[in-house]
């Protein structure tokens, strides 16, 4: 049976660009991304992961960061996961911090100590308060809450081992980081397949079994997920948001949101502004 992570959730809190979930994971997830970042902890249970095409055995203190680029899923249970699941949005990507994890691809799993994984929870409690708040400083607190765990999470990853990964691998994902902080530009295929050092045909073909996605399927989600932030978080009118986000016209702009919403971008605007 298929399992999202977020279809048994305990417990949400949310924001409009972040959210904190207590959450139980009984089975087998199949492999996936996502277009937005992520951070598991482990409150409990045990089974094995698939991180960027390497198994590792995680479970109570087990710590991970995963942004759009990484792949994963969790099978072989020895008991069901309970997990902290903390998912933020490319609202927060300039921050150094998040870039500077992003490079530390040699590094997946983190494995905490009782007294770390302490520490981790105490943090975690601030930013689901945070999140909770509503009032003229809460955005400002969430992020900094966020880029606190971030710089926790650093720090860990400077006192612990590194993990070497699949060199091609890191090459492939060389290009998809580019690609997420250069979409906007709209980079041809052919661009990212240079700066991975693959054909382009070999790079279109990784891509695919990689993310799941053609190369224009990921480009267009990336754009389309920025538009919808832009959409529920500002008054600019359409036809600049679908300029800003690389679309080379509002007409294209507008088919391609009503294909993969339903909804064209006044009515998603409407529907789910608050």
């Amino acid at each position: 049976m298929k399992i999202d992570l977020y279809t048994l959730p305990d417990r949400i809190t949310e924001h409009k660009h972040a959210r904190v979930i207590t959450n139980l994971i009984p089975a087998k997830t199949p492999i996936h991304m996502h277009e937005y970042f992520e951070i598991e902890l482990v409150l409990k249970g045990k089974c094995k992961q698939l991180f960027n095409g390497k198994i590792y055995d995680v479970g109570r203190g087990s710590l991970y960061f995963l942004s759009p680029v990484d792949f994963h899923n969790h099978f072989d249970f020895e008991d069901e996961m309970h997990v902290i699941n903390i998912s933020f949005d490319n609202y927060f990507y300039n921050s150094d911090v998040v870039q500077n994890l992003m490079n530390k691809t040699n590094d997946i799993v983190l494995h905490l100590n009782e007294a770390e994984i302490e520490k981790a929870e105490k943090i975690l409690e601030l930013l689901k308060e945070s999140c909770e708040s509503d009032n003229n400083y809460t955005e400002r607190n969430i992020k900094n809450m966020l880029e606190y765990f971030l710089d926790f999470i650093l720090v860990q990853l400077e006192n612990k081992s590194n993990i070497s990964f699949n060199s091609e691998l890191n090459r492939i994902q060389k290009g998809i980081k580019y690609l997420f902080g250069h979409f906007r530009e709209n980079p041809t295929a052919e661009e990212i397949a240079k700066i991975s050092g693959y054909s382009t045909d070999y790079f279109c073909k990784q891509f695919k079994s990689i993310t799941g996605k053609t190369y224009v399927e990921f480009l267009n989600t990336l754009k389309l997920n920025h538009a919808k932030i832009l959409l529920l978080t500002s008054n600019i009118p359409i036809l600049e948001i679908s300029e800003i986000c690389g679309f080379n016209s509002v007409s294209n702009f507008n088919r391609v949101f009503k294909e993969k919403t339903s909804l064209s971008p006044s009515e998603f605007a409407k529907h789910n502004k608050k």
